[in-house]
């Protein structure tokens, strides 16, 4: 019997069938699931294309955080 259940979540059409099964295995088990996602640093390079690579990663970071709590707005209590 599991007690935790782990997704990775990027929002990519592999990830929403991902997230859908660790719902259904969550809930099968009575589990807790927890939904994850990596987010890198902007390369270097992107400061010679005249972007600021700090703004972008704050871009990133947010655009992910949004896309974890629709994805967390899905699972049911």
């Amino acid at each position: 019997m599991y007690h935790h259940v782990l997704c990775a979540y990027d929002g990519s059409p592999a990830a929403e069938a991902a997230l859908d099964e660790a719902m259904n295995l969550a809930a099968a088990m009575n589990a807790r699931l927890a939904i994850v996602s990596v987010v890198e640093k902007p390369p270097a390079g992107v400061v010679a294309a005249g972007v600021d690579p700090e703004a972008l990663g704050r871009t990133i970071e947010h655009e992910t955080g949004d896309r974890l709590r629709a994805a967390a707005d899905r699972v049911p209590d």
